[in-house]
């Protein structure tokens, strides 16, 4: 038994005990909206040792992003025979990043549209040579990345070693570099001209900082 709480996010040193976060928990209700969304939805990936689930791979996984709604479409990689798609860890509300390791957890039944879109048949512009999960809704394109794109296949012991050497600005530079070729790919733009489009008209954001990658 814990003698105290620990928050799983962000290493902040606040670890109350028992006692301190009952009396702060009595007069510190707040009310937040409801976003249901599924915080964990992926495919199996192709690296063939157990993994951990909590850290997102390229097949999607633990992406915690408020965006994977009713009406969004997530567009994810298949690695293996069957795709073998899973999910849980759905959220009745989630800011961007989860600062202290948890949302709102629920438990939902829903009503999921599954497609496979197959290369013999031809794949739709935007998922053509797709190596991250992609989401689309009626207003945006929403691109995934990593520290890591793939740690299983980039750290030497990525079991043990993704939590020591998951860095913000290394995710940062991997989501502009995978915007980059993705909006040169779809659009049919040279480097220069999609870096500008970048710079003037596309939000980055963190989703998550308790993923570990």
């Amino acid at each position: 038994m814990w003698p105290g709480l620990r928050y799983t996010g962000v290493v902040n040193g606040d670890d109350p005990s028992q006692a301190q976060y009952a009396n702060h928990s009595s007069r510190a209700a707040f009310k937040s909206p409801a976003n249901i969304h599924v915080g964990n939805i992926g495919m199996a990936t192709s690296y063939d040792k157990p993994v951990d689930s909590v850290p997102p791979l390229p097949t999607g996984g633990n992406m915690d992003n408020q965006r994977i709604i009713q009406g969004s479409t997530l567009y994810l990689l298949v690695q293996v025979e069957g795709a073998l798609l899973s999910m849980g860890d759905a959220h009745m509300a989630q800011g961007n990043r989860e600062l202290d390791g948890t949302a709102v957890e629920i438990s939902i039944n829903g009503k999921f549209k599954i497609t496979l879109h197959k290369n013999s048949k031809g794949l739709p512009i935007i998922v053509q040579d797709l190596d991250f999960p992609l989401i689309s809704t009626d207003t945006a394109y929403v691109i995934h990345s990593y520290a890591y794109a793939d740690y299983l296949k980039e750290l030497d012991n990525p079991l043990s070693s993704i939590y020591d050497n998951n860095k913000l600005n290394r995710a940062m530079d991997n989501a502009y570099l995978k915007t980059r070729a993705w909006m040169m790919s779809v659009y049919d733009r040279s480097k220069d001209l999609a870096m500008s489009a970048i710079s003037v008209g596309v939000d980055f954001g963190v989703t998550q900082v308790v993923g570990g990658n």
